[in-house]
C-alpha cells in the first residue's frame, strides 16, 4: 500500500491509505489462551483512546481501551458493530499486557482475546446479522467514471496538496476494488455509519478525486462525499438500512477478575533505563520532533522540560491542571536527547509505555529532578446549570459521547463547518470528563469539574463551530489593524456559547482544588555526559 507523497496537516487522513478488513474469525474447537495476561483498570478511564491492540515479539498490548474496542478486536468488527450490553461498555477503560507464543497468527490472537474476555470479564456474546444504518454505494443510471486497472499492479492511493481554493487534496488511486473504494469514501469524512459496497462491480479500478480535508467530520463533509461519489465517480451514495455483521453482548462484568498468581513473574520485565544517553542543549533553530523510538535509538530534539515531564509522567490525559513550582526556564531551555534503547525481552520493540519510565529515570538522574503530587488550588473549568435543556435517558442504554457532523441545513448563519458532540445516557460528571477529550482546543489541559447538581443520565447534542472559525482574521502586512471595537455578529458559535444556548449549562474558569505535579528540585544544567 502506498503512502502519501507529501505529509498532510491532518493526520486522520492517513487512514485513507489503509483498508481494514471487516470480517469474522472462524471459531476454533479448542480455546486459544494467552501464556500470561495482566488485566488492569486504566487510570485514564473516561477517554476514548486505543481501538486496537499491538503485537510486538511475544508481547501483546492493548492500552487504555474500552471493552467495546477490545470486543471489536476479538471479533474483527468495527466498534460501532458491537451492540447491546451494559451501559458502561464504552466508558470504562482497561490495560492488557499479555504474552503469546512465537509466530502467533492474527486469527489465533483474536481467539486468545475472546478467551480472555470470557475468562476475566465473564463476557457472553454472539455474532449475528442485523439491518443497521449505513451509506450504501451503488451504480447510477450512467456508467461509472472509473477506469479498469491492471490487476497486476500495486494497490493504493497517492495524495498531493492541490493548488485550487479552497485547499483541495488530490488523490490518485490505482488497482482498487469497489469494496476498497467504499472504505476509502468512508475514511474521507469518518461518519458514524459505514460505507458499504453494493455496486456489483468486479475487478480493480483506477480513479482520481479532489477533496477539501477541512470539511472532515462536518455536515458539509458528509454532503461533499456524496457529491464526490456522484459527480467525480459516477456512483450513488445513499443513507439507508443495510444488513451488517454485529456482535451482540449478552452479559459482561464491569470489573475484571484479579490476575492469576504468578502473572507478574511470567511476564517479562522491561528495563527502566537507557543503556546510554547523551543530553545536549538544542541549537536555536531546532524544532521539536517529539519523543518517538526509532529502531534501537531515541533521537529526540528541541524538547523543553515541560514536554519531557508531561511525557515521562504521562499526564497528557489525566485530570491535571499542570505543574507547580516550575522554574522560569522550563519552557525556554530546550534539549536534544540521543539515547541507546535497551534490549527488550522476547524480541519486543520499545513503545511509548516502555519509554516513559526511561525518561523519568533520565530526568531524575541527570537533572536531579524530584517531584510529588498533591491537591492545590488552581484554575479549572467549572460546569454549572442555568436552565437545563436535557432529556432523561433510558438508564439501560449505552453510555457514550461521539463526535459527528453538524446537522445539515443549520449552517446558514455561518459558512464555517459545524461539529456536533452527541451524548447518550451520560451524567454531567461523565460529560465533564468527555469535554477534556473531545474539546481540548476549548478547555486546553485544565480540569473540568461538574458542579451542576444534576443527577442521572441524559441524552443531548451540542452543535458548534470548529475552532478555526473562531479565530479573528489578521490585518495584511502594511495595513491598519482591525478596530478594537466589538466585531460584527457572524453567527459563529463557540463551544461555550453552544452549551448555554442549547443545553442551558455554563462553563467558566474558577479556582478549585485540583491534582498537580509539584517540582521539589531540578537542576537547570544536566550532569556531564
Amino acid at each position: 500500500m502506498r503512502s502519501l507523497s507529501r505529509q498532510f496537516a491532518l493526520p486522520a487522513l492517513a487512514a485513507l491509505l489503509s483498508l481494514p478488513a471487516f470480517a469474522q474469525t472462524t471459531a476454533a474447537t479448542k480455546p486459544a489462551m494467552f501464556e500470561a495476561a495482566d488485566v488492569q483498570i486504566s487510570r485514564h478511564s473516561g477517554y476514548h483512546m486505543a481501538i486496537s491492540g499491538s503485537l510486538s515479539g511475544n508481547r501483546y498490548r492493548f492500552q487504555d481501551a474500552t471493552l467495546v474496542a477490545i470486543i471489536a478486536s476479538a471479533y474483527n468488527v468495527e466498534p460501532d458493530r458491537v451492540v447491546e450490553g451494559p451501559s458502561w461498555l464504552e466508558l470504562d477503560h482497561f490495560n492488557i499486557v499479555a504474552q503469546v507464543p512465537p509466530a502467533t497468527s492474527p486469527d489465533t490472537l483474536r481467539l486468545m482475546l475472546r478467551s480472555l474476555l470470557a475468562d476475566r470479564f465473564g463476557l457472553v456474546a454472539h455474532t449475528d446479522v442485523k439491518p443497521l444504518p449505513a451509506f450504501v454505494l451503488t451504480t447510477g443510471s450512467d456508467p461509472p467514471k472509473l477506469k479498469p486497472a491492471d490487476s497486476e499492479g500495486p494497490s493504493g492511493c497517492e495524495g498531493n496538496q492541490g493548488l485550487s481554493a479552497p485547499p483541495n487534496f488530490v488523490f490518485s488511486c490505482h488497482n482498487m476494488t469497489a469494496a476498497d473504494l467504499a472504505i476509502f469514501l468512508y475514511n474521507l469524512n469518518r461518519p458514524k455509519d459505514p460505507v458499504l459496497d453494493a455496486t456489483g462491480l468486479k475487478g480493480a479500478w483506477n480513479f482520481d478525486i479532489k477533496w477539501n480535508p477541512y470539511l472532515m467530520g462536518t455536515s458539509q463533509g458528509e454532503i461533499a462525499v456524496i457529491d464526490i461519489a456522484e459527480k467525480q465517480l459516477g456512483l450513488k451514495l445513499e443513507a439507508k438500512l443495510a444488513p451488517q455483521p454485529v456482535v451482540i453482548v449478552e452479559t459482561a462484568n464491569r470489573l475484571p477478575t484479579p490476575d492469576p498468581p504468578g502473572t507478574a513473574d511470567a511476564l517479562p520485565h522491561a528495563p527502566t533505563e537507557f543503556e546510554v544517553a547523551v543530553i545536549k542543549p538544542s541549537k536555536p533553530d531546532t524544532r521539536s520532533n517529539g519523543i518517538v523510538p526509532r529502531g534501537s535509538e531515541l533521537d529526540a530534539r528541541g524538547l523543553n522540560m515541560y514536554q519531557l515531564i508531561i511525557y515521562g509522567w504521562d499526564f497528557n490525559y489525566l485530570n491535571f491542571n499542570g505543574l507547580a513550582n516550575t522554574p522560569k526556564w522550563f519552557d525556554i531551555e530546550r534539549f536534544d536527547i540521543l539515547a541507546k534503547l535497551p534490549a527488550m525481552p522476547g524480541g519486543v520493540a520499545v513503545d511509548s509505555e516502555d519509554l516513559r519510565p526511561m525518561i523519568r529515570s533520565l530526568l531524575e538522574e541527570r537533572f536531579k529532578l524530584k517531584t510529588h503530587t498533591e491537591v492545590r488550588p488552581a484554575l479549572a473549568y467549572v460546569l454549572t446549570a442555568l436552565v437545563p435543556k436535557l432529556k432523561k435517558a433510558d438508564p439501560a442504554s449505552r453510555s457514550t459521547c461521539r463526535e459527528g457532523p453538524g446537522p445539515a441545513g443549520k449552517d446558514a448563519a455561518s459558512s464555517m463547518p459545524l461539529r456536533s458532540l452527541i451524548c447518550r445516557n451520560i451524567t454531567m460528571a461523565q460529560f465533564a470528563v468527555q469535554m477534556m477529550n473531545f474539546e481540548p482546543s476549548s478547555v486546553g489541559d485544565a480540569s473540568v469539574i461538574d458542579e451542576t447538581g444534576i443527577q442521572g443520565g441524559y441524552d443531548f447534542t451540542v452543535t458548534y463551530n470548529l475552532p478555526q472559525a473562531l479565530r479573528q482574521p489578521q490585518a495584511p502586512s502594511g495595513e491598519t489593524p482591525m478596530s478594537a471595537e466589538a466585531p460584527e455578529p457572524t453567527g459563529i458559535l463557540s463551544f461555550f456559547d453552544a452549551l448555554k444556548q442549547q443545553l442551558g449549562l455554563k462553563l467558566e474558569k474558577q479556582n478549585r482544588p485540583v491534582p498537580m505535579l509539584v517540582i521539589d528540585h531540578v537542576e537547570r544544567t544536566p550532569t556531564e555526559n
